[in-house]
């Protein structure tokens, strides 16, 4: 398989970067198709009452669903949230922050609310469409504050 195709091979060049993708796409195929009966039957197994981006390995999986959470870890690098009247997204994970790949975004710890976690919706002016400024710079430093601005909001 990974011989050139002219040796008379498929042509792969890291097979397992190409096995990864493929379980990635599985994954890819439980968020975006949950009538599927293949989600389905993963839901009904391993994550009745939650979601498949927080669903655990629990005592004893079968091989396919440890593959799939192997490929969901690939998955989970390019989810990106949309930001649309901010309740859903929390304000400190930086899924919804372009160009937050790879650092976290660098927040102000101190102004953190007694009340948990707070929302992206902390930062937006709600009923205009557009960021609160204001706001941001008080949450986060100049450069993350500049790739927030750069996400569309809906009017």
């Amino acid at each position: 398989m990974c011989r050139s195709k002219h040796e008379g091979g498929m042509g792969f060049r890291q097979f397992e970067h190409f096995n990864l993708a493929l379980l990635a796409k599985i994954g890819w195929r439980i968020l975006n198709e949950p009538q599927s009966l293949l989600a389905q039957v993963y839901k009904g197994k391993y994550f009745p009452r939650g979601l498949f981006l927080s669903a655990q390995a629990r005592s004893r999986p079968s091989w396919g669903w440890q593959s799939i959470l192997y490929g969901r870890r690939l998955l989970e690098k390019g989810l990106r949230w949309l930001i649309g009247n901010g309740q859903s997204a929390s304000l400190l994970d930086s899924n919804w922050i372009p160009g937050a790949q790879l650092d976290p975004p660098c927040y102000n710890p101190l102004i953190l609310p007694d009340g948990g976690d707070p929302l992206v919706a902390e930062v937006i002016r709600q009923g205009e469409g557009r960021w609160a400024e204001d706001r941001l710079s008080h949450w986060f430093d100049s450069p993350t504050c500049k790739a927030i601005m750069t996400i569309p909001l809906p009017r």
